[in-house]
């Protein structure tokens, strides 16, 4: 039996002793474990009610020693299902914290890296972005960590090529890391898969992000996501479904468009129980990919301009701006050159806004009626001695 399944066994187990004997601080984990548990499973709703019984246990006992487990459980796993993800970060970051003072270092990382995930997609400034993970870099190098270490390092030099910092934004080789040895390393151990898969997930954002769409349905295939309550199994559904319609407009093989549907569909089923905030952009832009290769434009047009105006409230830069991009290339392949203009000088500010040098860089030279326009739009080259502030480990 798998560990996994040990891990189930023992929090349903803990429940149950709660339930028999009573509340101690202990009962604490056991609910926001179980609570993961209910989300794994689909029931959103039930799962979150479980996470806030293990924070008000938790409060009762007023207690540090179990914060950092049921922090992370709970803002990992649980409430980016019933609340905008934004609003998960600083539960992540405390977890972290506290576990360095309680001597938890095990569960401080864990949230550290959860942390980091869940900042790449709520980010809106990349430079910021890179300092966060320097921080969190900083502490696992203080305390050792070096399978944690590892695995940051991969969404590091996502950032760095975004950034224009490597010779092939979509290979992961650069400052941080060198893809090919970290790949080679992982499959010859058959230690710390987890560090393989997150090679696997960033490439995929990558090459989803400069459209190079059949390496990017290669490597969604290649993809798994260990827990089902992870935010990323949505996010998994999304970029592979997105890389499916690229793909077909390419090959116009049917078989990548029953892809794209199998994705939505099942972006469609969490979106139904989850925090619309998180899912909402990202069912409108698969549908709108949709309609534009089913030849239905008009409906397909409104679609995008409802996910970018979602995505814009909800502050994911990055989808937005994959959104207008996407916009301007189905206007683009319609004839419509003076509104395709508009959608993808607008993609274009948003990724100089971001920081994603490298982006801007491929669009200039993917779509030449914006070589005139960008050059008024000289970009600022930015380092991270920059005078913005960003709060920081």
């Amino acid at each position: 039996m798998a560990s996994s399944n040990y891990s189930t066994l023992f929090a349903c187990r803990m429940v149950q002793l709660t339930l028999r004997y009573g509340i101690s601080a202990i009962s604490s984990f056991a609910f926001a474990h179980y609570g993961v548990i209910r989300c794994r499973l689909k029931d959103f709703s039930g799962g979150h009610r479980y996470g806030q019984v293990a924070l008000k246990v938790l409060d009762r006992f007023n207690i540090l020693e179990w914060t950092p487990r049921v922090y992370t459980f709970f803002h990992g796993f649980i409430n980016h299902w019933t609340v905008p993800l934004r609003d998960t970060v600083k539960g992540l970051k405390d977890a972290t914290m506290i576990g360095l003072q309680t001597g938890d270092i095990e569960f401080s990382m864990v949230a550290a890296n959860f942390y980091v995930c869940k900042m790449i997609s709520t980010s809106e400034d990349l430079i910021g972005l890179e300092r966060e993970i320097i921080g969190v870099r900083r502490l696992m190098l203080q305390y050792k960590q070096q399978t944690w270490l590892s695995i940051v390092n991969v969404p590091l030099q996502y950032v760095h090529n975004l950034r224009g910092k490597s010779c092939d934004p979509t290979v992961l080789t650069g400052d941080a890391l060198d893809q090919e040895a970290a790949i080679l390393q992982a499959q010859t151990t058959q230690k710390n898969m987890h560090f393989l898969q997150s090679i696997y997930f960033y490439r995929l954002v990558l090459t989803v992000t400069f459209n190079n769409y059949s390496l990017a349905y290669e490597l969604a295939n290649k993809t798994r996501v260990g827990n089902a309550a992870a935010f990323r199994n949505l996010l998994l559904y999304f970029y592979t479904g997105i890389s499916a319609v690229g793909l077909h407009q390419q090959t116009k093989k049917k078989i990548y468009l029953k892809k794209a549907r199998a994705c939505l569909k099942d972006l469609k089923k969490l979106s139904r129980h989850a925090a619309t905030a998180n899912c909402l952009n990202k069912v409108l832009l698969l549908e709108a990919e949709l309609a534009t290769a089913e030849g239905e434009i008009e409906a397909a047009l409104v679609k995008y301009r409802v996910s970018i105006e979602t995505a814009k409230a909800e502050k994911f830069v990055h989808e937005q701006a994959i959104a207008l991009e996407c916009a301007g290339r189905a206007l683009l392949h319609q004839g419509m050159e003076s509104s395709s203009e508009t959608y993808l000088l607008r993609a274009y500010e948003f990724y100089k806004k971001w920081g994603a040098k490298a982006k801007t860089e491929q669009m200039v030279r993917c779509y030449p009626s914006l070589q005139g326009k960008t050059k008024q739009m000289a970009y600022s080259s930015q380092e991270l001695t920059s005078d913005k502030k960003h709060v920081t480990f």
